[in-house]
């Protein structure tokens, strides 16, 4: 029988964002510094209202080569379009969010709409195996995981 997994047990606590009015170039140098493919955008109330990713990224900077108009903040470029789901959702689904869209990551939201986790594929596909091939010990990204907690 396999173990039931929810969003909660897989995601990373450790919720990096940014907000809309951070200039595009310093979020494209901040993504870029942490190694971070995107992170959500969190308005002054705690709420997700959008995600700045890479390819938001790619737009901000030929504009930035172009000069075609001033750079402008994060909400200017960010997708409004937030894959979103509560810390209670089964794993599967999650899988099937990822599976039928293009997504790189998911941002687990409390009733409010208040980001509490962030799971990105790795996170997910992480935490599928773990399932799949239980006994084995802590990986190193495990430990450093359990410290962000």
């Amino acid at each position: 029988m396999t173990t039931m997994l929810h969003a909660k047990d897989i995601m990373n606590r450790h919720v990096q964002g940014l907000h809309r009015d951070t200039p595009a170039t310093a979020a494209v140098e901040w993504l870029t510094r942490r190694g971070h493919s995107g992170a959500p955008v969190i308005a002054d109330d705690g709420r997700v209202e959008g995600i700045f990713s890479e390819y938001d990224s790619v737009q901000a900077l030929l504009d930035a080569l172009n000069e075609s108009r001033p750079i402008a903040n994060v909400g200017a470029y960010m997708s409004k379009d937030v894959e979103s789901v509560s810390p209670e959702t089964d794993v599967r689904d999650v899988a099937m969010r990822f599976a039928e869209g293009k997504h790189r990551r998911i941002v687990v939201t409390d009733a409010d709409g208040k980001a509490v986790g962030l799971i990105t594929r790795r996170d997910l596909v992480r935490g599928m195996l773990d399932v799949l091939s239980p006994g084995k010990g802590p990986t190193t990204y495990d430990i450093l995981r359990q410290l962000w907690r």
